[in-house]
């Protein structure tokens, strides 16, 4: 979360008058997460002009090729502060989002062949 000069001290000023500020914050997550949507959203739409596949391959390359570690988290559906491995380096959210991806590729796969039977 990203929290602005002016956000903070309005934070910060309802705090100190006892007043509610969970919806300063809320606002914040809401928008951090728009942001990320619509970004997510762009590189589809970027790729589909460019006529790529938008299948799993494409999706596991797309979260591979992410420079940012919280944004790799996010797109394998972990967490990279509460990991089993008690770090959040890099290199272990790579790891950790591989495994997930491929446990995700998995259920994935075994939904679509319920569904087929």
């Amino acid at each position: 979360m990203n929290f602005n000069e002016s956000v903070l001290n309005h934070t910060i000023d309802l705090l100190l008058k006892g007043k509610d500020y969970r919806e300063v914050v809320l606002n914040i997550i809401n928008t951090e997460f728009l942001d990320f949507a619509i970004s997510f959203f762009k590189d589809i739409v970027y790729a589909k002009m460019h006529d790529k596949s938008i299948d799993f391959s494409w999706y596991q390359q797309y979260v591979m090729d992410n420079k940012d570690p919280k944004d790799i988290a996010i797109l394998c559906g972990t967490n990279i502060k509460t990991n089993t491995y008690g770090t959040s380096t890099k290199e272990v959210v790579l790891d950790i989002a591989q495994n997930n991806l491929k446990y995700l590729y998995e259920i994935l796969q075994n939904l679509e062949n319920d569904n087929m039977t």
